[in-house]
């Protein structure tokens, strides 16, 4: 196929960031497949070629979406490891805000199924002032709507704890 052309050109002549862009997009490939060990590692090569160049925007794609098939494949705490991960990576050397926004409220919901609510609470917070920075109106309400929830259960909790 041309991913697979595509590969072996950009292996040949040695450019490794367009090596790693095509791995990322044929591994994506692969996991719409269901063909999920292939795709592991392609994109494991390109997280290591990325990290090599020093490219952690990119990285951090790389990573979200391995986090978001391993969250579908039901290794939940895997998944909440690499997103954390990848939200220190942005902290650290800045990047996409809208990514860490949406990193923060991956974590924050993690954290609530885990019934952390303090946890979920702070990183629903975190991505509330980011979008809030940034004019996103939907990070906002999402991030609302989680920590709405968040005081819900909690009330839930109380009222039962009275009751018995």
């Amino acid at each position: 196929d041309n991913y697979t052309k595509s590969i072996n050109v950009y292996r040949e002549i040695n450019l490794q960031y367009d090596l790693a862009r095509v791995l990322f997009l044929h591994s994506h490939v692969f996991f719409l497949e269901a063909e999920y060990e292939e795709g592991e590692t392609h994109l494991n090569e390109a997280i290591k070629i990325y990290l090599e160049i020093k490219e952690y925007g990119e990285l951090v794609r790389c990573l979200d979406l391995k986090g978001k098939v391993n969250f579908t494949l039901g290794k939940e705490e895997t998944a909440y490891e690499i997103f954390i991960q990848s939200c220190e990576i942005l902290e650290q050397h800045g990047g996409n805000l809208k990514l860490l926004e949406d990193l923060y409220h991956k974590v924050g919901e993690i954290n609530f199924k885990k019934d952390n609510l303090e946890k979920a609470s702070e990183y629903f917070n975190k991505s509330k002032e980011l979008s809030e920075r940034n004019n996103h109106y939907f990070g906002i309400a999402d991030s609302i709507h989680g920590l709405a929830t968040i005081e819900k259960t909690k009330a839930m909790l109380m009222n039962l704890k009275s009751r018995y």
